[in-house]
């Protein structure tokens, strides 16, 4: 049976971050997921202190984007990389988080590599803790150094670890002019985190695609994962909760 997640960078913008949690849980979904925590104004602590009064999963972070999104994938970058891996560690040991999405950043040539690298040495860091990393599309980040589900999948083969996997996006998989079912299909073993959202306007997942029944293929085919709205709603959050 699907469950379902919000993304509280992007939901409930009509709230600061301490009420998002709880209305979200108000909203029906099971769990949340925060983009970038060290953004957040509140500390890793609160932010556990709020999920658990919520009684919703912290379901994923992502690693800094800084100026770049992110500097997983970026050449002479490694060093940088580790003390920023080991602080994101630190701050989902303290959330209890499913996932850490790492991002790979603007790159440039041999961004698979260096990418393929930077997650064996954080999957190797932390055994226990679950690596994602999410392809995303040329449209939204010109020169993103994972811009293909097909390098995605290169990728998690050179890293080879049980504590690797990928995230299928609805958007950035249907920018790329894919089927996101038929991806799901192709990539199943690998997928460990689904986002949703209307394409092209990035609303709701209510449009544009037929969602109920990629939930219900989802849940045919045995999809234990969260899907997470990461959208940004066409009004008040609440008012367009109906998709699910």
């Amino acid at each position: 049976m699907a469950r379902f997640c919000a993304n509280l960078t992007m939901l409930l913008q009509e709230l600061p971050l301490k009420d998002r949690f709880q209305a979200a849980a108000d909203g029906g979904f099971q769990a949340v997921e925060l983009l970038w925590p060290n953004e957040a104004e509140e500390s890793p602590e609160e932010l556990a202190r709020l999920a658990e009064a919520a009684d919703v999963e912290f379901a994923l972070i992502d690693t800094p984007r800084g100026e770049a999104w992110g500097i997983g994938a970026q050449d002479g970058q490694q060093m940088a990389f580790f003390s920023q891996i080991v602080k994101t560690i630190d701050i989902a040991d303290i959330l209890g988080v499913h996932h850490i999405h790492v991002m790979a950043g603007i790159a440039g040539a041999g961004a698979s590599d260096v990418l393929a690298k930077n997650v064996i040495q954080a999957c190797d860091l932390e055994p226990e803790q679950s690596f994602i990393i999410e392809p995303i599309s040329a449209q939204a980040v010109p020169g993103y150094g994972l811009n293909s589900f097909e390098q995605a999948a290169q990728v998690l083969e050179k890293v080879n670890r049980p504590n690797a996997g990928l995230m299928l996006d609805t958007f950035h998989a249907m920018n790329m002019g894919h089927d996101p079912l038929k991806l799901f299909r192709k990539y199943q073993p690998l997928v460990q985190h689904i986002q949703v959202s209307s394409h092209p306007d990035r609303h709701e997942p209510a449009a544009g695609y037929d969602f109920p029944a990629f939930f219900r293929a989802l849940d045919k085919a045995g999809y234990d994962g969260l899907i997470s709205g990461e959208y940004n709603p066409a009004g008040a959050t609440k008012d367009g909760l109906d998709w699910f």
